[in-house]
């Protein structure tokens, strides 16, 4: 049995994208990432490279990371830098914020570029990096980085912790400076976390075009440690909506609280849902413990849930082949499809051009819905809507249109 005790200091509800009230689960994961910390911790070697977070929009990749992070900085005394997947390519400017970070000086930074005949004026370590001419520095992210660690002093610190978000949408002079970082031949201690999309494997591994024209090959495809974040189990979604509530000053007996968790699936997107509904709930009713109260929040919880099967739909360019798709699924009876089916069973329904540009399409179509979270992918490269009820919601969108018609 929970129990949940009124929370004077209750903290506010954010949107679904913000740092939820109570973080429940994730247990597995988080031992994975502070294994990973204490092994750069004892041995200051990074070369295993990369640990990937990755998953589907609204699963949870943020709030891990996040979590951990500020967790490592308070228990460890761990530095964090924060970067996206954009301000990498700038390594003067990266360099400065690693200096910044790990609370080196303005003048120890000066020190390493006047060393290497660079910028005596360069403002490394501060709010901003001005330099008037960065190209004369002559040093690379990785030389910096060597060098930093020969002269010490920036170091005797401990780990840096560099956490990049929204990975999958890394460009090639990005990826560059990412794979120096991943590859760990500089020997600082640095733990390297990135957080995407499914999609995130393949965007770091392909042959990329760059600014120039030219294709990058420095790809990685091989990672310290990837972490698929998939629904919370029902004891977690439980914790998640009776704990967070609490912290909201909120109390929610556990069998009312199961109902909302069950039909929660467990998703953290969803779970935000039905604790939304709840706080709505209790606003209308003045409290959590009737029926009509969690008839309420269950109503709003599904909206919730339902806006944002819609929104991840919208976001593709042909959200009508989700359909097609969801007709041959259910034809067959199956919820998953290898996906040369699915792309076969798409190229059948599109009845304009050749076949060659059907099966083209069919391929783009999939790739799509899987950057979308519309589709996930296992192991197995089998398709399906992912969450149960994502398919259920399909297939009442199938039906809803044959009545129609």
């Amino acid at each position: 049995m929970l129990h949940s005790v009124m929370n004077a200091n209750a903290k506010l509800f954010g949107s679904a994208r913000d740092a939820p009230p109570y973080f429940a689960g994730r247990r597995k994961e988080l031992d994975v990432l502070r294994q990973r910390l204490e092994y750069i911790r004892g041995t200051g070697d990074p070369r295993g490279g990369l640990v990937l977070i990755d998953g589907v929009q609204g699963v949870g990749k943020t709030q891990l990371l996040e979590q951990f992070t500020s967790a490592a900085a308070k228990d460890s005394g761990a530095a964090v830098l924060n970067v996206p997947s954009s301000g990498l390519a700038n390594e003067l400017a990266l360099f400065a914020r690693i200096v910044e970070a790990l609370g080196g000086t303005d003048s120890m930074a000066r020190q390493m570029a006047d060393a290497a005949g660079g910028l005596t004026s360069a403002k490394i370590a501060s709010v901003g990096v001005s330099a008037q001419r960065p190209d004369r520095l002559g040093l690379s992210i990785n030389d910096m980085l060597v060098r930093s660690k020969r002269n010490g002093g920036l170091w005797r610190k401990g780990t840096l912790i560099i956490a990049v978000d929204e990975i999958q949408a890394i460009a090639a002079e990005d990826r560059r400076i990412l794979k120096v970082l991943h590859d760990g031949l500089h020997g600082c201690p640095i733990l390297l976390l990135g957080a995407g999309l499914q999609h995130a494997t393949t965007r770091l591994a392909a042959n990329l075009p760059a600014q120039d024209g030219r294709l990058d090959a420095s790809g990685i495809s091989r990672f310290a440690e990837r972490l698929t974040l998939g629904p919370l189990d029902r004891g977690d979604a439980l914790q998640a909506i009776v704990l967070g509530l609490d912290a909201m000053g909120h109390r929610l007996g556990e069998e009312r609280a199961t109902a909302l968790a069950e039909a929660s699936m467990g998703f953290p997107q969803h779970i935000h849902g039905y604790l939304r509904g709840a706080l709505q709930a209790a606003a209308k009713h003045g409290c959590l413990d009737t029926d009509a109260a969690l008839k309420s929040a269950l109503a709003f919880g599904d909206q919730q849930r339902a806006r944002y099967y819609q929104e991840r739909l919208r976001s593709m360019e042909r959200p009508s082949r989700m359909l097609d798709l969801a007709k041959h699924m259910i034809a067959s009876g199956k919820r998953l499809a290898f996906w040369d089916e699915a792309a076969a069973a798409l190229s059948r329904d599109d009845r304009d051009g050749p076949a060659s540009d059907a099966a083209a399409e069919a391929n783009s179509v999939l790739a799509d819905a899987v950057s979308k979270g519309v589709l996930t992918t296992d192991e197995y490269h089998r398709v399906s809507f992912g969450i149960p009820l994502f398919h259920d919601y399909m297939a009442a969108e199938v039906a809803a249109l044959a009545s129609e018609g």
